[in-house]
């Protein structure tokens, strides 16, 4: 079956708008990977491996397989410490930009909602500026 992409807009009613954060609005690749890397040399695990394992997964369930003989809710949180003091690499993916200057100018009309507890939701607004201030991640 082929499929098409609509050769003219589309337009959705709706109140506002959700956006899943990581993939969707940045890119957070290159920071998660420096941090599993950290991780991996402090706990003796080869950092491919670990960043292969890591790659769509649960970052607690990947702890649990590559190091089942440590606390993975500790881990988790020393992962997220790693993530959180690195916070460099994030990047706005293309035509994210053009699309939220497209919405139209109603105060909290968007939101990222991040799927996940990302550390990267923390250095969102340092990528790109929220329309108000009353727009903020959902957590």
């Amino acid at each position: 079956m082929v499929s098409s992409i609509a050769s003219s807009p589309i337009q959705i009613r709706c109140k506002a708008v959700l956006f899943d954060m990581d993939g969707i609005l940045i890119s957070s690749v290159a920071s998660v990977e420096r941090s599993w890397t950290k991780w991996a040399l402090l706990r003796g695990i080869d950092p491919e491996t670990a960043i292969r394992a890591a790659h769509g997964c649960r970052a607690i369930e990947t702890v649990a397989q590559l190091r089942p003989d440590l606390d993975s809710t500790a881990e988790l949180q020393l992962i997220e410490e790693i993530e959180l003091a690195d916070g460099k690499g994030l990047g706005v993916l293309p035509g994210v930009l053009d699309l939220l200057a497209a919405l139209p100018a109603i105060d909290g009309l968007w939101s990222p909602a991040p799927l996940s507890a990302s550390p990267a939701c923390v250095w969102l607004p340092a990528v790109f500026p929220y329309p108000s201030k009353s727009s903020t991640p959902i957590p």
